[in-house]
């Protein structure tokens, strides 16, 4: 469970340590893995810089739940 995908530093990702495993630490997330989450390919806002990669992301819908909401929206205009 996470927070919401943002640029604030507090809702980083928690990842345990093998090393010493008693502890635990929290890691930035990549560009590469807001997309990946967000269901964009890899290089989708490459040309700009990461703050405002994060924030597109962050702003934007997953693609593969609203083709979901829509495939089903059209199921139901055909039984009508």
């Amino acid at each position: 469970k996470t927070n919401c995908l943002t640029t604030v530093s507090k809702d980083n990702v928690a990842v345990f340590n093998f090393i010493e495993e008693d502890k635990m630490f929290y890691r930035r997330l990549t560009p590469t893995e807001c997309a990946r989450l967000q269901t964009f390919p890899d290089d989708w806002c490459s040309m700009v810089s990461d703050t405002q990669a994060f924030k597109a992301y962050g702003n934007s819908w997953t693609v593969q739940v609203i083709k979901h909401i829509f495939s089903c929206l059209y199921d139901q205009t055909e039984d009508l």
